[in-house]
């Protein structure tokens, strides 16, 4: 995954310096979102036992 807070902030016409911490916490969230689909599409079975 190639995406960065920087790529974010260019692609929001960018932030306040007080608020580029979002664009951090949007990059990882992001990744991390992207990682568990990943994960779950490829072993869609325990989804249903993970609880």
């Amino acid at each position: 995954l190639q995406i960065t807070p920087e790529q974010i902030i260019d692609a929001m016409d960018g932030l306040p310096p007080e608020h580029r911490h979002c664009a951090d916490l949007a990059c990882n969230t992001l990744k991390e979102a992207l990682r568990d689909y990943l994960k779950k599409r490829r072993e869609p079975w325990k989804v249903v036992y993970k609880k």
